[in-house]
């Protein structure tokens, strides 16, 4: 049987990866593993600080103890209380383990038997493979079973797959990346983040896996976001309905980067986008709705003022409504961001809807040079309001913007 080694003797510097915007942090509370052991390393006393620098929680090193504020459970023979924080900034129990290397790992993740997962010889000792739910391969102890299976990385493994295809494979493959590769447990974390999404989007995630290496970013999906690979992002993203706002605007500067311009500059791409991710349903006006018509543009089969601000057109007809059109959006636009405006000028939605389809209409929809007495003429201000950070840059843009406007004239 294959066996994976691992040095014993001195603490891992290991840190955690978070998985920010909109919520998607760690699952399962691995957290910040570098402060622990760090505290690990010049203490030498086998027993990691919490945040709070009180080794084993509340109760001091080798008792029950507590994290967070919440009780852990007493500690075996051969194991000492620790707490580690999370990425959330909370502690969470975990143990240092004298066979292990003296190394606070996490405790109570569950996982099953797995062809694919090798046994690991850690610190002199034979530990069994076993696979985590998230499709990535860890180790269990008989000696100690509180630990349950603890990810390969967490002891200094190299990531490798459980048997099953799915997120473990994906992830794995992706952690040859330099995105994942820089930070230990960011594959671990690729595979949590995918095991909570619908396995319908396998194919999508495949293809943000094997996305070309070049100059990238981090994304809050815990997969490397790459220049060039926008297309595979924002099918992605409208798969798991995530209106992700980065990936929306990379996925426009790629696809539609010629006029029309749907946006004038990035920030108002985000300002338009972050407002929208809060508009009610109806007649499909999402950010949702405009990532699938950015896919359908790159495969040829859909136009870009479909996925811009307008929410309207199609290869046959411009003014054709696919994501909602002008109107319904410029509407809302200004009972959010103009609402003085609006209430002089409409009062209501459907008033502001009646007046807005008796302007001219001028297809498509053009963030720089949409002009004159036209829906797209306000629209274009509407947007400019939603992205606006000073105020008086606001009000100039709503008063652009209303239905007496002197600008769009």
């Amino acid at each position: 049987m294959r066996l994976r080694h691992v040095l014993s003797g001195t603490a891992l510097l290991l840190s955690s990866i978070g998985l920010a915007s909109g919520g998607c942090g760690l699952v399962l509370g691995l957290g910040d593993y570098k402060d622990q052991a760090d505290a690990q390393a010049s203490s030498g006393s086998g027993a990691s600080s919490s945040s709070s620098g009180t080794a084993g929680g509340s109760a001091g090193a080798g008792g029950a103890g507590s994290c967070g504020g919440k009780a852990c459970a007493p500690p075996g023979e051969g194991e000492a209380s620790c707490c580690f924080t999370d990425s959330a900034g909370g502690d969470v129990c975990a143990l240092v383990v004298a066979d292990w290397g003296e190394t606070c790992v996490p405790l109570g993740l569950t996982g099953t038997p797995d062809m694919a997962c090798p046994s690991a010889l850690v610190a002199g000792r034979t530990l069994a493979g076993c696979c985590l739910k998230e499709g990535i391969c860890g180790v269990s102890d008989p000696d100690h079973p509180d630990l349950g299976c603890v990810p390969g990385a967490a002891v200094g493994l190299a990531d490798e797959a459980c048997g099953d295809p799915g997120c473990g494979r994906i992830c794995v493959a992706a952690g040859a990346t330099e995105c994942l590769r820089r930070k230990p447990l960011g594959v671990f974390s690729c595979a949590a983040a995918c095991a909570a999404t619908s396995s319908a989007c396998e194919a999508e995630l495949a293809a943000v896996a094997g996305c070309p290496t070049g100059a990238h970013e981090c994304d809050d999906f815990g997969l490397p976001f790459f220049a060039g690979c926008e297309k595979e992002h924002v099918a992605l993203a409208a798969c798991r309905e995530d209106e992700n706002c980065v990936v929306y605007c990379g996925g426009i500067a790629s696809a539609c980067p010629s006029a029309p311009k749907l946006y004038a500059s990035t920030d108002e791409c985000r300002g338009f986008c972050s407002l929208m991710t809060r508009s009610p349903p109806g007649m499909g006006n999402s950010i949702v709705c405009r990532m699938q018509q950015l896919e359908r543009v790159n495969a040829g089969t859909a136009i870009c003022s479909a996925a811009g601000p307008s929410g309207a057109g199609t290869m046959i007809d411009p003014e054709q409504p696919v994501c909602g059109n002008s109107c319904p959006t410029y509407c809302w636009l200004m009972e959010q961001e103009c609402p003085t405006q609006f209430q002089a000028s409409y009062g209501s939605a459907a008033a502001c809807g009646a007046d807005c389809v008796a302007f001219t209409s001028t297809p498509p929809y053009d963030a720089v040079t949409s002009a004159g007495n036209t829906v797209q003429c306000r629209l274009r201000f509407a947007v400019q309001a939603a992205a606006a950070m000073a105020q008086a840059d606001k009000n100039a843009a709503c008063a652009a913007a209303d239905q007496v406007s002197t600008t769009c004239q």
